[in-house]
C-alpha cells in the first residue's frame, strides 16, 4: 500500500493514524476536525506526518491520497453516526 488510515471519533475529537511507507505510522490523537473548515484542518493535520518517496509513489502523491482517505473516514464515520 502507499498510505493506510484509520480514522476513528470519539465524544467529538478525532483520532487520525496514517502510515505513509517507507516510514512508520503516526498517531495523532484527539484533534478537532469541522466540516466548514474541513480541507484547511485535514492540511494542518497533514503537517504533522511525515510522508518518504520511494519507487511507489512520491511524498507530494501519498500527501494528496491521504487527505482523500481522512475525507472519505470521516464522511463514513459521520454518515453511520446519523
Amino acid at each position: 500500500a502507499v498510505v493506510n488510515c484509520a480514522v476513528s471519533k470519539k465524544d467529538g475529537l478525532y483520532t487520525v493514524v496514517l502510515g505513509a511507507t517507507p516510514l512508520k505510522a503516526k498517531v495523532v490523537d484527539q484533534i478537532e476536525l469541522h466540516d466548514e473548515s474541513l480541507d484547511e484542518d485535514i492540511d494542518a493535520l497533514l503537517e504533522q506526518f511525515r510522508f518518504g518517496n520511494n519507487q511507489r509513489g512520491s511524498s507530494e502523491y501519498r500527501k494528496v491520497i491521504a487527505k482523500v482517505l481522512i475525507k472519505r473516514a470521516i464522511k463514513e464515520i459521520n454518515e453511520v453516526a446519523l
